[in-house]
């Protein structure tokens, strides 16, 4: 009889648990916070996206769904945060995308777009003077909702740690699927290969600089794409 009644009474204080749970509405969400880097309202769009989850039971709600479904939504988001906070909030925050590089169709259009480094295209170029600069004329086309190819962000990825490193005239030019062309301060062609990694190739320059300018040589080229430099 104890047993029973034991029984009945778990079976009872989970119905109630239950109903306070699902239909009680103490836990759906009434309030719904969204901020991009922490700072900036989020857009509508996402806005509309987030108040779906409105009267929806917080605790039977996962945070991933909600971050995977506003990174889905939002282009330029890299990543989401999602709090679900007792007893009836839900508080968003999005990490947009970084630009890597402002690419132009040719070295004297001023008209420039960035990417970051997923090759996600962030729209047009509103500090173009403070990126590293790239060449590849095929941006003109491309369409905006779809990531540049990786051997172009290879190649910004190249333009950013030639113009740190090295003295850079002009900006970076994509000339193949394969190849691009960096141009030294003396005149000195480099060319580099978007199959390779770009820090190891930079390195291999690097040496090659030192032993020319050793040796006192006065050189045009040096090619980093095969396995021993060429100079030229």
């Amino acid at each position: 009889m104890m047993k029973l009644i034991l029984t009945l009474g778990i079976l009872v204080l989970a119905g109630g648990a239950a109903y306070v749970i699902g239909w009680s509405g103490i836990f759906e969400i009434k309030k719904i916070s969204c901020l991009v880097d922490r700072e900036k309202e989020c857009s509508v769009e996402i806005r509309a996206e987030l108040d779906k989850y409105l009267n929806k039971n917080l605790l039977t709600l996962r945070h991933s769904q909600i971050e995977k479904r506003v990174v889905t939504a939002e282009r330029l988001a890299k990543s989401a945060k999602a709090d679900l906070i007792l007893p009836d909030s839900l508080k968003v925050n999005i990490v947009s995308r970084r630009a890597l590089a402002a690419i132009t169709t040719t070295e004297n259009v001023s008209e420039q777009v960035e990417v970051d480094n997923d090759g996600v295209i962030l729209g047009k170029s509103e500090n173009g003077d403070e990126l590293p600069r790239l060449v590849w004329p095929e941006i003109a086309n491309w369409p905006i909702e779809k990531p540049v190819p990786q051997n172009i962000v290879r190649a910004a990825v190249i333009s950013g740690l030639a113009g740190d490193r090295f003295q850079v005239q002009g900006i970076g030019k994509v000339e193949s699927e394969s190849t691009m062309v960096i141009t030294l301060n003396f005149g000195e062609k480099i060319f580099l290969s978007l199959a390779k990694d770009p820090v190891e190739q930079l390195r291999l320059l690097q040496v090659v600089l030192n032993q020319v300018r050793i040796e006192g040589k006065l050189i045009q080229e040096i090619d980093l794409r095969f396995d021993r430099p060429v100079i030229r």
